[in-house]
């Protein structure tokens, strides 16, 4: 084996050759690693996904859902994330490119998970892990474009969005840079950590090269090495071992000889032992790994294991060589930080629910005074909201006569850098005037003031009148509305007690004086109590809400402010009650009586829809015969009366169901059929519907074309239509003689549909536009001789509303527009493009060609079924776009299968299935329903009714050719039964 070593050290030196080594086994780490992050990165992606289905699948607009955003993040963005990284390990392994990538792209699927699990706590950790996994290549400088992304990440979410990064709807910057900061202390301890490995694999290459170089140096090397180091044979028995080795177990080289590797190895790392003595036999490829081996003393000791075969000239394996680390020192500490960084995680965390809860102000100031953030204490102290003081310099608040003072400390502190138990007293919104304690630090590099703010009124006015005499402190004491009193800190005694707290508590002095405060106070209190008297320092001043026990057994709720005092001498608290226990109760009453007027709402809509259906009774009778007396033959004076009856009697009808209309909205009970709707066409057929009472007034009604074709919006289609000739009737009722009315079709920026629709009339009034969709309220125009309920536009808001949409009103200084907008749906035409290969898998159905019935008043869903069959399938469709029609078009053609819509413009879909059910020649036909309604009532209650099997919109194309399919297929079998039979 030395005869080898000198062979090939005389053509390099050993420092060359350790640098080989070194880079050899750097490239092995590398390569290693890259295919580590390879799987890592897929099985992330993997889990990203069930995360997100599992925890949000769905995203509900009212009762109609889809799939969640979340969902396709996981898929694609999680996808792009992942694939490329994962691609560059196969084109480039081992390339500082490839590491800097997935570094970059690791912190990316972190905040990914983050933001899946809507900002969890326990998802952070993962940014934490992907930091250790990375320091596995032993190179530092990928760190840094690691942790530049987590803290953009954070920063820039965590003011934007901080309900995907912290779970919370508002989040300080603070809690970005103090995770920042926690990224930063795990980055120093791994940057320690690879400089270490590095200098570990340094150490090794230079020893290895040296024990190249010459028998006798591999010998001394051998015997003086820092770290373990042993030959063992090929029947696993130690040939020898250096001195090291032997102090590191207590074994003398003897009695290792007369032992194997493995008899010294903790019982849980013996397989994992033999199983690389096993792969380092057939491969001949150098281990490292970590196990444990018991010292004779039966001490653990932990160890970094690096072992090689040593072979012959021939290559024939002659022994094994194993150099030997210990690291339990290392493992110790690594322990001990894991520790302490969990005792630091839960300390901060505890800090930060103090902070979010703080009475005092919280805030920070840039160079030159402005404020730049704000907790929500300001307004308590101040009097100002948040957004009044944001960007506005503090000291236009501070009293004038303390302004000078206040910028000299300032110039101090920039200076000195921190400041503490500085007073200055602010100017209030109220006009008071209040005294400020601040304590203050200046960050030069960020070239920002970050200061805490504490009302000290009261407690600068309590000192002043300590300092005055001891007698006005008396009499305040004493004449103090509130509770007041003394007690010992140590005993818990109380030292004195003001005749208020005598009064409210029931107790005598002389029985106050002999209690202690654990007497007042519930007994699932006292350690609290203990904890507050035993942190509150002399010089700083305590606040919390308690509950106090009277002398009757009353519990009552207690806010308190507690400071430190010297009381005849020696140490004591002053303590002053609030009794906000009336105030809690109001709040609750508040609350009770907000809930009841919620429920007389509920009741208001449902008197309403009662009402309106009894007050069609006695309309029918009004309408009926008034019809019959307009078929008779009648005076002229009688047609009129007869006109006015049927004119008032319509008018009431009306009135009647737009006030059921909108009970049903209010009430909850109102079903909507949302889904893809031709945008164009549906303003079309409104028009057409409305061109009959326009050429009555000879108004012109006129559309703007489109520039592209139209989209679809999401609507129901028949309240979309209702919403539009209530627009449209008022455009129309409202406008002037030979007027117009314009129809403007848009496709706004946002990915919105707008319709507008102009008149020609006087216009609303500004004073009255506030009033526009108020229910009853015309403007003015019952004093007209326009007839109208005053209902239309309320009404239409709540449509509108109720599909997803909204409704306005504003346009040129003449005439009114009133404008609906909605969402688009987007891809409908590519599904229309996209499935003409799909009915690929219907050519296959064996058998005659098969009649199916599709029962939809929707133009664009009959289209897509068309287009979706082709020409090339043996299926024969019939349409019909009105239930009763559906009905006959079964009872005549006789079709193999009946699709079904729910919502139809003369009867709703359950009664075209009940009609069909109840006929002999239908009642056997199978009916599968299509609908956007996709309530688990509906769905129970179609198929209650018959239907073979219910799909929802919008289409799953592969899961209805699938269910078109088995029914044609259960079709054509029973027919092929028959035949032979």
């Amino acid at each position: 084996m030395f005869e080898m070593i000198r062979k090939l050290t005389q053509h390099e030196s050993p420092a060359t050759r350790a640098d080989e080594l070194f880079e050899e086994q750097q490239r092995e780490i590398y390569i290693k690693t890259d295919k580590l992050f390879a799987r890592l990165m897929f099985w992330q992606w993997i889990g990203c996904t069930a995360m997100a289905i599992i925890i949000s699948p769905y995203t509900w607009a009212g009762q109609t859902r889809a799939i969640h955003i979340h969902v396709w993040a996981s898929i694609f963005l999680g996808g792009a994330i992942s694939l490329f990284p994962i691609w560059l390990t196969r084109a480039w392994p081992g390339a500082a490119i490839t590491r800097y990538v997935i570094a970059v792209a690791q912190m990316l699927m972190s905040a990914l998970l983050i933001s899946v699990t809507g900002g969890r706590i326990e998802t952070h950790f993962h940014v934490f892990g992907s930091l250790v996994i990375l320091s596995f290549y032993r190179d530092w400088r990928i760190l840094i474009p690691a942790t530049i992304i987590v803290g953009l990440d954070h920063f820039i979410r965590g003011i934007y969005w901080p309900y995907s990064v912290y779970g919370v709807l508002v989040a300080s910057p603070w809690r970005s840079i103090e995770h920042a900061a926690w990224v930063v202390f795990e980055d120093v301890f791994l940057v320690i950590s690879c400089f270490r490995s590095i200098n570990e694999m340094r150490s090794i290459a230079n020893r290895t090269a040296a024990l190249e170089s010459s028998e006798q140096n591999f010998r001394q090397i051998f015997q003086e090495a820092p770290i373990g180091m042993a030959v063992v044979g090929l029947d696993e028995k130690f040939l020898q071992a250096n001195a090291k080795l032997c102090q590191m177990i207590d074994y003398t080289e003897d009695e290792l000889r007369c032992r194997t590797p493995l008899e010294i190895t903790h019982a849980d790392d013996i397989e994992l032992s033999r199983e690389i003595a096993q792969t380092m036999l057939e491969t001949g490829i150098h281990h490292r790994f970590e196990k444990r081996y018991v010292r004779k003393d039966g001490e653990i000791v932990w160890a970094t294991r690096t072992g090689s075969v040593i072979r012959d000239e021939n290559g024939n394996p002659r022994h094994f060589i194993i150099m030997i680390e210990d690291i339990s020192k290392r493992k110790q500490a690594e322990e001990a930080l894991h520790k302490s960084k969990r005792d630091l995680e839960m300390a901060v965390q505890a800090n930060q629910t103090i902070m979010d809860n703080s009475l005092d102000v919280i805030c920070s100031c840039d160079e030159e005074g402005r404020f730049l953030t704000m907790n929500a204490a300001c307004e308590g102290l101040w009097g100002y909201t948040r957004d009044e003081l944001i960007g506005r310099k503090y000291i236009e608040f501070v009293a004038p006569e303390d302004r000078d003072q206040t910028l000299a400390t300032e110039a101090a502190l920039t200076k000195s850098g921190k400041v503490t138990d500085f007073v200055n007293r602010y100017l209030r919104k109220d006009g008071t005037m209040v005294d400020v304690l601040w304590s203050a630090t200046w960050s030069d590099s960020a070239k920002t003031f970050f200061g805490i703010a504490h009302d000290v009124t009261e407690r600068r006015k309590a000192e002043e009148a300590i300092r005055d005499s001891e007698e006005r402190y008396r009499l305040l004491f004493e004449s103090n509305p509130y509770p007041v009193w003394v007690y010992d800190p140590e005993t818990l005694a109380f030292l004195a007690v003001n005749k208020a707290a005598v009064d409210r508590y029931g107790y005598s002095r002389e029985e106050f004086l002999a209690m202690t405060l654990k007497d007042i106070r519930p007994e699932r209190d006292i350690p609290a109590l203990l904890d507050d008297v035993s942190n509150l320092s002399p010089d700083s001043e305590s606040t919390g809400k308690w509950q106090h026990r009277k002398k009757d057994g009353a519990v009552i709720d207690v806010e308190i402010i507690a400071r430190a005092i010297s009381f005849g001498g020696k140490d004591a608290r002053l303590v002053l009650v609030n009794d906000i226990t009336e105030r809690l109760q109001n709040e609750k009453d508040l609350n009770e009586a907000k809930n009841e007027a919620d429920r007389a709402n509920r009741a208001k809509s449902d008197f309403l829809s009662r009402m309106s259906h009894e007050l069609r009774t006695p309309l029918n009778a009004i309408l009926g015969f008034g019809q019959l007396l307009e078929k008779q033959k009648s005076s002229e004076t009688q047609k009129q009366r007869v006109s006015h009856i049927m004119n008032a009697g319509r008018h009431l009808l009306k009135l009647i169901n737009e006030i059921l209309d909108i009970a049903r909205v209010e009430s909850g009970r109102f079903q909507l059929s949302l889904e893809p709707v031709l945008a164009e066409q549906a303003v079309d057929e409104a028009i057409s519907l409305m061109r009959p009472l326009a050429a009555e007034r000879k108004i012109e009604i006129e559309r703007t074309a489109l520039l592209e074709s139209s989209p679809h919006i999401r609507a129901d289609r028949q309240r979309l239509k209702q919403v539009l000739l209530n627009l449209l009737a008022n455009a129309v009722k409202y406008n002037r003689r030979a007027g117009r009315v314009i129809v403007d079709l848009a496709e706004l920026p946002d990915n919105r549909f707008r319709i507008s629709i102009i008149d020609e009339g006087p216009g609303i009034p500004p004073d009255k536009r506030a009033r526009l969709f108020s229910p009853f309220d015309r403007l003015g125009a019952e004093n007209s001789d326009t007839q109208g309920t005053g209902l239309g536009l309320a009404l239409s808001k709540r449509l509108t509303e109720a599909m997803g949409g909204s409704i306005g009103e504003g346009g040129p200084a003449m005439g009114a527009c009133f404008w609906i907008e909605f969402p688009i749906v987007k891809g409908v035409e590519e599904q229309l493009d996209s499935t003409s290969p799909a009915a690929s898998s219907l050519k296959k159905l064996d058998g005659h060609e098969k009649t199916l019935l599709y029962i939809e008043d929707n133009l664009s869903n009959l289209s897509l079924i068309e287009h979706l069959f082709g020409d090339s399938t043996p299926i024969k469709l019939i349409s019909a776009m009105q239930g009763k029609l559906g009905v006959e078009l079964a009872a005549r053609h006789q079709p193999d299968l009946i699709l079904l819509d729910v919502h139809l413009p003369d009867i709703n879909g359950a009664d075209v299935l009940a009609r069909l059910k109840s006929k002999m020649r239908t009642r056997d036909i199978p009916v599968v329903v299509l609908s956007a309604d996709a309530t688990k009532s509906q769905i129970t209650r179609l198929m209650s009714l018959g239907a073979e099997d219910y799909l929802t919109k919008p289409l799953d194309v592969d899961r209805f050719l699938n269910v078109i399919e088995e029914h044609f297929s259960d079709l054509s079998l029973a027919s092929t039964n028959g035949d032979d039979e």
